[in-house]
């Protein structure tokens, strides 16, 4: 289970770099419909990521618990 560390970083790392690109074209007046597709895109990355690498279920319980916290 330690060894899928590294796989966590990288999910964590899809979902709040998506959301972290879409406020910066936002916030330089991309409109707001296109820039959520973009956030929506690393959200889709991460749970597409989640089911593709991880071998039990309880680290993708662990992230999604973390990001609706």
């Amino acid at each position: 289970m330690l060894a899928e560390i590294p796989f966590v970083m990288l999910i964590a790392g899809a979902a709040l770099g998506g959301l972290w690109i879409s406020n910066i074209f936002y916030d330089y007046q991309l409109p707001q419909y296109l820039s959520r597709k973009i956030g929506h895109l690393g959200g889709g990355t991460a749970l597409l990521l989640c089911a593709l690498l991880f071998e039990s279920w309880l680290w993708p319980f662990i992230l999604a618990s973390l990001f609706t916290a």
